[in-house]
C-alpha cells in the first residue's frame, strides 16, 4: 500500500530513526566526560552512569573499582543538576523512541499517519529536543561534585573542566537532540496533499 508520507515525510522518517539513535546512545553510554585518578587510571561518567571509580571496602580503604555502571540509587547521583539531567534527557529519549518506530511504520503503510498525527509527533520531538538541550545545558553546573574533582584534579569547578575533556557521547546526545529539532521543522509538511490522491486514483 502506498505510503501518505511526502518525499519530505521520507527523510523525516528516517532522520526521527538517527535523532533517536543518537539521543538514546550518548545519554547511555558513561563518556560524557573522561579524565583519570591520582594513580593515572582513566575514568569517564556521564550523569547516571561511571567508569572507573573510587569506593569504601568493606576494611574501610578506599578501592577503585574497574567497571562501568550507574549509580545504586537516583538519589546517589552526586549533584542536583545531574539529577535534573538525567530526568530530562530520559524523558527527551523516550519521547523520541516511539515517534521514531511509528515514522518508519508509516512509510509502509498509509493508514498509520495522518496530517495531525504527523504534526503532534512533531510536537513531541520538538519538546524532546528541548529537554535534551536542556540536559546537556545543565551537566557542567555539576562540576564542582566531589566525583570530578576526582578524576579532573582541583580545578575543576562549575564550566571549568580542569584536566578532563568532554567526550564524544556528549556531543552525540547534542547531535541527538538538534536533529530532532530538525524533524520537528520537516514534520510540518511531511504528509501528501489530499488532491494529490484524488488525481491518482482518478487517473487509474
Amino acid at each position: 500500500m502506498k505510503s501518505s508520507l511526502s518525499c519530505v515525510g521520507f527523510v523525516w522518517a528516517m532522520l526521527s530513526f538517527f535523532a533517536m539513535g543518537l539521543s538514546c546512545v550518548g545519554f547511555y553510554m558513561p563518556l560524557w566526560l573522561e579524565g583519570s585518578m591520582h594513580n593515572s587510571t582513566p575514568s569517564s561518567l556521564n550523569t547516571f552512569r561511571r567508569c572507573n571509580y573510587l569506593r569504601m571496602g568493606k576494611e574501610g580503604r578506599i578501592e577503585v573499582v574497574m567497571e562501568c555502571g550507574r549509580y545504586t540509587a537516583f538519589s546517589d547521583i552526586p549533584s542536583q543538576w545531574w539529577q535534573i539531567a538525567t530526568v530530562t534527557v530520559g524523558v527527551g529519549c523516550c519521547l523520541l523512541i516511539p515517534v521514531a518506530f511509528g515514522a518508519l511504520f508509516s512509510c509502509c503503510v498509509q493508514t498509520v499517519v495522518s496530517k495531525l498525527s504527523c504534526r503532534l509527533g512533531g510536537g513531541f520531538q520538538c519538546f524532546a529536543a528541548l529537554c535534551i538541550a536542556a540536559g546537556c545545558l545543565l551537566f557542567p553546573f555539576g562540576w564542582d561534585n566531589p566525583e570530578i574533582l576526582q578524576i579532573c584534579g582541583n580545578k575543576a569547578d562549575t564550566f571549568k573542566l580542569g584536566r578532563c575533556e568532554i567526550s564524544w557521547a556528549y556531543y552525540c546526545t547534542m547531535a541527538g537532540g538538534a536533529t530532532a529539532f530538525v524533524c520537528f521543522l520537516l514534520s510540518l509538511c511531511s504528509v501528501r496533499q489530499r488532491g494529490g490522491y484524488q488525481r491518482t486514483s482518478t487517473s487509474a
